[in-house]
């Protein structure tokens, strides 16, 4: 019997130990100036401003694009669910010549929405740039896809 129990004892001990210490930790992302990912005050801002000082003046003109990139991106994802949807009855129906042509035009048009969202994305980040001064786009960090604090190996948000 003391053969069984001291190594379940002990096992239950370990479990317990290593759960103490895991919810101990700090968590992921953290709330620290260096959390690039955020776009808050005080938790880093995104596009690798948290990493750069920025006037009062160019942090609410970031933010007013972000607003105004934000309430057209909210109009291009619900057109894209739309369609997603409307794709997804169109699956479900019995496979014929007509249904597969409906098929791919709604996929064309997903994708469409998809560049446009993009582009959308795009543009927002060149008037981001465009409130820096000379000085700030030479310090501001690279990021992107293969960019950044991880490098060119590793995982790094998408941007585009």
């Amino acid at each position: 019997m003391k053969r069984f129990t001291i190594p379940v004892v002990l096992g239950v001990l370990v479990t317990l130990f290593v759960t103490a210490l895991a919810f101990a930790a700090p968590r992921f992302g953290g709330r620290g100036p260096e959390n690039v990912w955020c776009p808050q005050e005080g938790r880093g801002m995104r596009w690798g401003l948290g990493s750069i000082t920025l006037s009062d003046e160019q942090k609410a003109k970031i933010l007013d694009i972000e607003k105004n990139f934000l309430t057209k991106a909210a109009g291009l994802k619900a057109q894209i669910q739309a369609k997603v949807l409307e794709l997804r009855e169109l699956q479900l129906k019995e496979a014929t010549q007509e249904v597969a042509e409906s098929i791919r035009a709604k996929i064309t048009e997903i994708l469409d929405l998809q560049e446009e969202l993009s582009s959308l994305r795009k543009d927002m980040y060149q008037q981001i740039l465009n409130v820096l001064t000379p000085e700030q786009l030479k310090n501001l960090p690279p990021f992107g896809w293969g960019m950044g604090k991880r490098g060119p190996e590793g995982f790094c948000p998408r941007f585009f």
